[in-house]
């Protein structure tokens, strides 16, 4: 529906003839039955005066329900992201997790193996982290982490660098992981998850 047919409806239901119309806002009826059939728009600086002319909100003037139109939008809204994420996990979602096996895979495989052909894997405790333990380890701190200060961590040596695994609220809180992960060690455990 075009603004045209909505002016002829509304001043119909009002009981506006378009003489009157045209009376209010400065044009005449032929103008106005310009507009209704479609052949011309009015203005851009009629627009607002037609609205009150009949009595009716510039919404209205222009068919859109706001109700209406609020809810197609939020609907629009949450099918194009939705259709966003699911596009975006299908294509690169497969790619993000094999780099990061492959990364951890890479960091457990380029450690040097040892002379004994014995190592520790430990993980961190979110999984995100796993590197070979060869009976050298440290406590790193108190640093702050994640806003969270008098944090302490386990480092391991790793790829010719201190890898960090894990952090504590407390010295002994780590002092007792890193301890755990010597005595899986000594066993000859072939894992410890933290």
């Amino acid at each position: 529906m075009n603004i045209g047919q909505n002016i002829a409806n509304f001043r119909k239901e009002k009981h506006i003839t378009q003489e009157q119309l045209g009376e209010a806002v400065g044009v005449t009826n032929r103008t106005v039955s310009k507009w209704e059939s479609g052949v011309s728009m009015p203005g851009i600086d009629l627009i607002p005066s037609i609205a009150f002319a009949l009595g009716i909100t510039l919404d209205q003037l222009f068919g859109i329900d706001k109700k209406e139109n609020t809810t197609d939008i939020s609907q629009i809204i949450k099918e194009t992201v939705s259709s966003s994420v699911k596009k975006y996990l299908e294509e690169y979602l497969p790619d993000i997790i094999e780099e990061t096996l492959d990364d951890l895979l890479q960091n457990y495989m380029n450690s040097p193996e040892p002379k004994d052909g014995y190592s520790l894997l430990v993980i961190s405790p979110d999984k995100s982290k796993v590197c070979r333990f060869y009976g050298q380890g440290q406590i790193d701190g108190p640093y702050t982490f994640n806003n969270k200060p008098e944090r302490y961590c386990i480092t391991i040596p790793a790829q010719g660098r201190n890898m960090f695994i894990s952090d504590y609220d407390t010295k002994e809180a780590a002092a007792e992981a890193l301890k755990a992960i010597f005595d899986a060690y000594n066993a000859r455990y072939t894992k410890i998850e933290l």
